[in-house]
């Protein structure tokens, strides 16, 4: 009986205890039998050094990867055209990888769903993903949160907008305001306006929040591009985002119009409060005041009552005649419920003059009467106090 030699060679190899064709550990390695333990750490720091400019377009490609694939499954994403430097796009990729629900990533898994779920390979190497990691992962721990992985990279994209000069942010408030006040009649009044846009009622902005404030219609201001350009819309949130949080509270927004607004802002100072708070100097009477009898000033009297009357009328505001100049002490004053002659004389001049049937006569009568008008009502009102 015969047995050919190549039979009879594998029925020792099968059988023998040890066999002559033994496989390295290289062979092992290479064959992927093994798991390599991989350096990680060793491996991000390796990795060759990007400039800011160069990291935020790895950023950027990892965006727009991002947004078309959750685009391609129908799942709404927070990952648009004009916000991919927000920190919800990269909080959103964060808690897709983070398949294990631990609250911590690790570059493994961070290079896992890039590579094999957003299919980024031929877009990001190896070197920019690990680049890009020793960005997100800046206390060198090998872990990152949700918290950390957003806003790292959110900073990383708010460093390429604009910084813009004093005069310009107050240009674009004073766009703002003007749109503020066309379709609200806010009066510089910011929360009412930002209370009626906060959809989620969280008290804060965004940068995509704020967006949509400026360029939806009502109850947004409707601005255009050709009104204010995306890239003033990205140095005034700069501009306000001062901790690079990538949130501004309602306060802090209305803080930042009101401090480059003044000219819209709902806190004005009178006169008499600048000058009570030491803001403009004393100003001398222009001459001794001229006397005028009892009934020359009970004349003006019934001239500006008269003239007031038109005035509310109008408005369609129905009061007493004594409740009538509260009312416009209400308007006019920053509720001190005092006023100077000047602020006074003013408040006529843009208000009750208005009235045709009124101009003349009072114009006539207060360029000599007003002043003593106004200190025989002081003195009586420091006797009744007395």
């Amino acid at each position: 009986m015969r047995v050919p030699g190549g039979q009879f060679m594998a029925f020792m190899r099968r059988h023998a205890g040890r066999g002559m064709h033994r496989i390295t550990e290289y062979s092992k390695q290479k064959r992927g039998l093994v798991e390599v333990a991989r350096d990680v750490a060793a491996e991000v720091a390796a990795a060759p050094a990007l400039s800011r400019a160069a990291l935020r377009a790895v950023a950027a490609r990892l965006a727009s990867l991002l947004q078309a694939w959750f685009g391609s499954r129908g799942i709404r994403s927070a990952a648009t055209a004009s916000s991919i430097s927000s920190p919800a796009v990269w909080v959103q990729l964060f808690n897709f990888v983070d398949t294990d629900g631990s609250g911590r990533l690790t570059f493994v898994e961070f290079e896992a769903a890039v590579n094999d779920v957003l299919r980024a390979k031929q877009r990001v190497t190896d070197h920019e993903l690990k680049a890009l990691w020793r960005v997100v992962d800046a206390d060198r721990s090998g872990q990152a949160t949700a918290a950390e992985f957003g806003t790292e990279i959110y900073r990383l994209q708010l460093e390429a907008w604009p910084r813009l000069p004093e005069t310009e942010l107050e240009r674009i408030v004073t766009t703002l305001n003007g749109a503020s006040e066309k379709w609200h009649r806010s009066g510089g009044n910011w929360y009412k306006v930002l209370t009626v846009c906060d959809e989620d009622g969280s008290g804060e902005l965004d940068f995509e929040e704020l967006g949509k404030v400026v360029r939806k219609g009502f109850p947004g201001l409707s601005l255009g591009p050709n009104d204010l350009k995306e890239e003033d819309l990205r140095g005034l949130w700069r501009a306000m985002d001062e901790d690079r949080s990538g949130l501004v509270t309602i306060k802090e927004f209305m803080v930042f119009m009101r401090h480059h607004g003044n000219a819209h802002s709902i806190h004005k100072l009178t006169n008499y409060s600048q000058l009570k708070r030491g803001l403009v100097g004393i100003q001398q009477e222009e001459g001794p005041l001229p006397p005028r009898t009892v009934m020359e000033l009970l004349g003006t009297r019934r001239l500006l009552e008269h003239a007031l009357s038109i005035y509310l009328a109008k408005r369609g505001i129905c009061c007493r005649p004594k409740e009538s100049w509260g009312k416009i002490f209400e308007e006019a004053t920053d509720r001190s419920g005092r006023m100077r002659l000047l602020e006074f004389e003013n408040l006529l001049r843009k208000r009750l003059w208005r009235q045709p049937s009124s101009r003349s006569s009072l114009q006539e009568s207060l360029t000599t009467t007003l002043a003593t008008t106004m200190t025989v009502v002081s003195n009586n009102n420091n006797n009744n106090d007395s």
